[in-house]
């Protein structure tokens, strides 16, 4: 329990409090995809077993503050395309509704990006988490959660 505690931590402060700055000093990756999503990014955590059809990192793109619109990055990878891959984000402490549908996206083997907006309603370390369903009708539902570390207002 304190190890996985302290991994939400630390992911929370690494996607909250990283300088744009240094982002631009790192050397260039192999390839333009690996430079642009892994330099920023963090991996979410998935809930469960080790394999995975499709991953999820992530990039909070403002620092979360109480009543205040963020955004949230979401980067989609597969080793193989997935057409079909559909996702919905929950956490209703950040304002996600629980209850909202359902968006399709396509994989492919460069990836897939979806951002959304989110306004926290209290302060403190919190979680969204991301239903994901690979396509293919006896692919499992992925949980990834992602922790977010949200400000007072002011």
């Amino acid at each position: 329990m304190k190890i996985g505690l302290s991994l939400v931590v630390l992911l929370s402060m690494a996607a909250c409090g990283r300088d744009p700055a240094s982002t631009a000093a790192r050397p260039a990756g192999s390839t333009a995809q690996a430079a642009t999503a892994g330099a920023e990014s963090v991996a979410a955590v998935a809930q469960g077993g080790s394999s995975r059809a499709v991953t999820l990192r992530f990039v909070l793109e403002d620092r979360p503050r109480v009543g205040a619109t963020s955004h949230l990055r979401l980067e989609f990878s597969a080793a193989t395309p997935q057409a079909g891959v559909t996702f919905r984000i929950e956490g209703e402490e950040l304002g996600f509704d629980a209850g909202s549908a359902p968006q399709a996206i396509d994989v492919t083997q460069a990836g897939a990006t979806s951002t959304v907006a989110f306004t926290p309603r209290s302060p403190g370390l919190t979680a969204a988490t991301v239903h994901l369903k690979p396509s293919g009708a006896e692919a499992a539902e992925i949980l990834y959660d992602i922790p977010v570390l949200v400000e007072p207002a002011g």
